[in-house]
């Protein structure tokens, strides 16, 4: 997978694919810091992380476009499998590379946090801001294998884009007030995810029920998209 590693890492050097995400990550954790440093104390680095928890999934979509879209599109997808031991192996490549770049975003925004933060307020509870990036991996992991599921599933690359961005953004929120004002229960929001990822503070049980339903969604989004990658015709 080393010609793969080095031929994408040439077209990002050239193409500068994440230099934009890359400055308004950055930017949108300073932001978010700045605009709440009057909220002082644990409960402040709290609110910063629950508010832009919300926004960092969207960023994800540049991790896809690098990886699944372009060459989707671009049809490049032929010669890499021609070149690859197999589709097995391809696609773990393809999977951890959109994992670790996805990863490389939110620790670029719990940086911006870290940084801003210290020059705001004057000081950082850092073992707080690690424990809350803890907290949510797992919640940005079903993400991240919910958009490589999304890109795989869907033929046309602005057809995932919006479905991602609409699940992101409403699906879990006009669930949930269907469920709680006409069904009149509170027994799925467990499931609810992206509303889950912003109640996190850090502290109390880690494995909590919404926690093990996104590893093991996680998990089905890994297999089914694998299945899908596997038999998919590429033309």
């Amino acid at each position: 997978m080393m010609n793969c590693f080095r031929a994408d890492l040439y077209k990002m050097i050239k193409e500068k694919s994440f230099v934009v995400p890359t400055f308004i990550s950055i930017l949108a954790g300073g932001l978010f810091s700045y605009f709440m440093r009057n909220s002082k104390g644990d409960e402040g680095l709290v609110t910063i992380a629950s508010s832009l928890s919300g926004f960092v999934p969207l960023f994800f979509t540049s991790v896809a476009t690098v990886f699944w879209a372009e060459p989707y599109t671009s049809r490049t997808i032929n010669t890499m499998i021609i070149k690859s031991k197999s589709r097995f192996s391809l696609f773990l490549y393809k999977t951890f590379m959109s994992l670790l770049f996805s990863v490389l975003f939110i620790m670029l925004i719990f940086i911006s946090i870290t940084i801003t933060r210290i020059c705001t307020v004057g000081n950082i509870n850092l073992n707080l801001l690690i424990h809350l990036a803890w907290y949510q991996l797992p919640y940005y992991l079903y993400s991240i294998f919910l958009l490589i599921f999304i890109f795989n599933y869907f033929d046309k690359a602005y057809q995932a884009y919006i479905s991602y961005i609409v699940f992101v953004l409403l699906f879990d929120n006009l669930l949930s007030y269907i469920t709680s004002n006409i069904l009149k229960t509170d027994f799925f929001n467990q499931f609810y995810l992206f509303n889950q990822l912003k109640m996190i503070t850090g502290t109390g049980e880690y494995l909590t029920n919404s926690t093990i339903i996104a590893l093991v969604f996680s998990i089905v989004y890994f297999l089914i998209t694998y299945y899908l990658f596997n038999t998919r015709e590429f033309k």
